[in-house]
């Protein structure tokens, strides 16, 4: 009895050969579907992407399309389409045009359906020496005493001389340690109000006449302010009122526009044509060799000068 009884045991727990086959052959179809599966979706999806990718309709006239718009919103010339391509309704166009000054390179992209153009990138290369700043051809150092030479050019009728205006103070605020600043006073829109506004010379001789006191800049201030208001040159006694609201004397001044003032405005004027060959405002000349415009003259000086403590923060 306890033979069979084993026996039966046994014979329950071992798989019949019919069960094994029908395992294996179940394994055998399942890894057939998936292989199916696969195939189908791969052809299928190739097939979805021909069948539904987007033709071009207006390739012979997207060259056109690009030169003109780029001529008339950037003022560019002798566009040429370098290379092109299309993908999903849309153009992607390596372009090249001509700027005044330089060779521009642009990544154009427009819609096919209407030649419209979204998006416009500029590809700038690499420079290897700062556009801010214009080194001037034959000139030596003129800085003295450890103190970096610094002229100011400025016009009081100029209207970027006084948009700049703060930027050319928080400049020489930040270096003052280190400069030794001389403002220069020149003509420039002055000249073209000359003609017909007998004024004109008055304001920058007073601003001759007052520019190494250090109350300068509440006088310069208030010059601009005024011109601003008017919106014509100040007669003398609107600059007077600017001189005596800032406490210094009238009579000291006077005597300096009448006999000093053309004098000093002839000399910064010299100096104009000398380091700015054609004279321009508001412009910076850092020791008699760089020249730079008032928005960049921070990072031109450290530029120039990185061992400044002020550069270093």
């Amino acid at each position: 009895m306890k033979k069979r009884n084993r026996l039966l045991v046994s014979s329950r727990d071992k798989p019949t050969s019919l069960s094994k086959r029908k395992l294996g052959g179940t394994i055998i179809l399942l890894i057939i579907a998936i292989a199916i599966g696969i195939v189908i979706g791969y052809f299928g999806q190739n097939f979805f992407k021909s069948t539904s990718m987007v033709q071009p309709i207006n390739t012979e006239k997207v060259d056109s399309a690009i030169a003109r718009y780029i001529t008339l919103y950037y003022g560019l010339l002798n566009v040429t389409v370098l290379d092109k391509h299309f993908e999903d309704g849309i153009w992607t166009a390596n372009v090249s045009a001509v700027s005044r000054d330089y060779l521009a390179q642009l990544e154009v992209k427009l819609y096919d359906s209407n030649l419209s153009v979204f998006q416009i990138v500029e590809k700038i290369p690499r420079r290897e020496k700062p556009a801010t700043i214009y080194e001037i051809p034959g000139k030596v150092s003129c800085s003295q005493e450890g103190k970096i030479a610094v002229d100011v050019y400025i016009d009081p009728y100029d209207y970027w001389s006084r948009k700049y205006d703060t930027q050319i103070e928080s400049f020489l605020t930040r270096f003052q340690q280190r400069i030794s600043p001389i403002w220069r006073i020149v003509r420039t829109q002055s000249m073209s109000l000359s003609k017909n506004e007998p004024n004109t010379l008055l304001a920058l001789n007073y601003l001759e006449c007052t520019k190494n006191s250090p109350l300068f800049l509440a006088v310069r201030k208030c010059i601009y302010s005024k011109y601003e208001m008017k919106n014509t040159t100040l007669n003398e006694n609107e600059i007077l009122e600017c001189v005596q609201g800032t406490g210094i004397s009238t009579t000291a001044v006077q005597m300096c526009v009448e006999n000093d003032g053309p004098k000093q405005l002839s000399e910064d004027e010299t100096f104009g044509v000398t380091y700015l060959g054609e004279i321009t405002t508001p412009m910076i000349v850092i020791d008699c060799r760089y020249r730079t415009w008032p928005i960049f003259a921070e990072v031109v000086m450290c530029h120039l000068y990185p061992e400044l403590e002020e550069c270093k923060e």
